[in-house]
C-alpha cells in the first residue's frame, strides 16, 4: 500500500521565499526572466509543475545558496533571490505551496504557469537579490 502525501497548506502571505539562480542568469547586474520558470514536476495535484523555492523563515539566505547540489558549479557561482509571498500570490494563477522534505525541509513550491511575459515582468519587479552569484 503506497503511502500518500496530505495536499500541502500555502505558504502565508507575509513570509519570504528564497529562489537560487546560476550566475549565467544574472549578468551585468540583470536578472534573466528563466530564473523564473517551473523547474520541477508537479508537485501539488492538478497545479501542473512548480517553481521550487525555500521559506525564509526556515534557513537563511547563506545557508541556502550552501546547500546546492550542482555537479559542476559550486555554491558561490548562484546568487540568491528574495521575494514577499503576499507579492508572489498577487500575480495570476500563481501560489506558494509548503512542500518539505527530508533532503529540504525548507523546500516549498510556486505552482501557475510563468511563460507569460507580463508574469515574468511581474517577477522581475518584486525580487531582490540579497547574495549575488560569484563569476568563477
Amino acid at each position: 500500500m503506497s503511502k500518500r502525501r496530505s495536499i500541502p497548506s500555502k505558504v502565508p502571505n507575509e513570509n519570504f521565499v528564497f529562489r537560487r539562480i546560476p550566475n549565467s542568469l544574472y549578468q551585468k547586474g540583470v536578472i534573466a526572466p528563466d530564473a523564473f520558470s517551473n523547474n520541477g514536476p508537479e508537485l501539488i495535484p492538478d497545479k501542473g509543475p512548480g517553481m521550487s523555492v525555500s521559506r525564509a523563515d526556515k534557513i537563511s539566505a547563506e545557508d541556502f545558496q550552501n546547500e546546492s547540489n550542482h555537479k559542476k558549479l559550486p555554491p558561490e557561482a548562484f546568487g540568491v533571490l528574495s521575494l514577499n509571498v503576499g507579492d508572489i500570490h498577487s500575480i495570476p494563477d500563481q501560489e506558494v505551496f509548503d512542500y518539505p522534505t527530508k533532503r529540504t525541509p525548507s523546500h516549498a513550491t510556486v505552482t501557475g504557469k510563468k511563460e507569460d511575459p507580463e508574469i515574468l515582468s511581474a517577477y522581475l519587479r518584486i525580487c531582490d537579490m540579497v547574495i549575488p552569484p560569484e563569476y568563477i
